[in-house]
């Protein structure tokens, strides 16, 4: 849509100073829930002392939990506030470490599987 600059009246910018990059790990149900929050306690240790993006974090990683059970996943979320990074060159970086460190502590994704039932005539 277009608007007219004549008709703006207040525009608030909500990601001016700050934005937060939401993490969302699905893993299966087997996974020990503790590793997963020691991979994402690791990768973002790695990013603060990261000369770039160590500049970027604003406040400390906030670990929500358990966020839901889905049908052959537990999702575990987080969240981090960043300075803006419209680019999203942060959440991609993190999402990487994060993968090594969930592939070195053999924490395995959700595999969906399907069960099949028969009936025998009796």
């Amino acid at each position: 849509q277009t608007i007219p600059f004549s008709e703006v009246g207040n525009i608030i910018n909500r990601s001016r100073d700050y934005t937060y990059v939401p993490i969302d790990i699905a893993t299966s149900y087997k996974t020990d829930i503790g590793k997963v929050y020691e991979a994402l306690t690791l990768a973002v240790e790695e990013m603060k002392k990261d000369s770039t993006f160590g500049k970027m974090i604003l406040e400390p990683l906030t670990l929500s939990g358990i966020d839901r059970f889905a049908e052959n996943a537990v999702h575990v979320s987080a969240t981090i506030k960043i300075k803006p990074d419209p680019n999203n060159r942060f959440g991609r970086e993190l999402n990487r470490r994060l993968k090594i460190h969930m592939d070195a502590l053999g924490i395995t994704p959700p595999i969906a599987f399907q069960e099949v039932w028969t009936h025998k005539d009796e």
